[in-house]
């Protein structure tokens, strides 16, 4: 058995862990995804990277407007962390109540495509998936095929079966591991300081 070191990537299905978040309160939303990534870890690992996966709104609305600040906080805070873009198709109007609904695509072909890339060029030894998503089954058996380890996060209130029985094992993200893993309230810029979205302060007492 060795005693170096482990190489380690984190990979975090954005909505997922949004959605998950969302359900216990908005004061989490605010987080830290490097740190989140670390509190995994063991002190004896190091991590290779953290590559967060998302689409960015379309719009002129709050919803964009709190997102664009997010990104920006998480590229000023995070310096091992990757952001990789998906995208929205165009909206497609529900046939029951009329309502336009955007549908992600790529987030899921986005994070495969990495985890396998990263699996053979040998960049780590263990993986960290975030997300509750049974479309990365797939990538999830070809890792540990290779001989690699792969560990599923799950976001509040996400699971899977279908992760939990082709992963080396799995584990779940509570309220009290997000409340330790949140950025500044200010993050100091060269123009305007970055600051927690008004909405997003607060505070919840759900799911701790």
């Amino acid at each position: 058995m060795t005693n170096r070191q482990q190489k380690i990537i984190v990979y975090i299905d954005g909505f997922n862990l949004y959605y998950g978040i969302r359900s216990l309160g908005q004061s989490y939303k605010w987080l830290n995804a490097e740190v989140l990534a670390n509190s995994f870890v063991e002190l004896n690992n190091t991590i290779v990277s953290v590559k967060y996966f998302t689409t960015k709104l379309n719009g002129n609305n709050e919803d964009v407007y709190r997102q664009a600040i997010y990104l920006d906080a998480l590229k000023r805070c995070c310096s091992k962390t990757k952001i990789i873009m998906g995208f929205f198709t165009k909206a497609r109007k529900c046939k029951n109540c009329n309502s336009k609904n955007n549908e992600e695509k790529q987030t899921d072909v986005n994070i495969a495509c990495e985890i396998m890339q990263d699996c053979y060029e040998d960049n780590f030894d263990i993986a960290y998936l975030v997300s509750g998503d049974s479309d990365l089954v797939s990538p999830v058996k070809k890792t540990l095929e290779l001989g690699k380890t792969m560990i599923i996060a799950f976001p509040p209130n996400r699971t899977s079966k279908e992760l939990i029985k082709v992963a080396t094992s799995h584990f779940y993200i509570d309220g009290n591991r997000l409340k330790k893993c949140q950025l500044p309230d200010k993050i100091i810029t060269k123009r305007n300081p970055l600051k927690r979205p008004e909405k997003w302060t607060k505070k919840e007492t759900i799911g701790i």
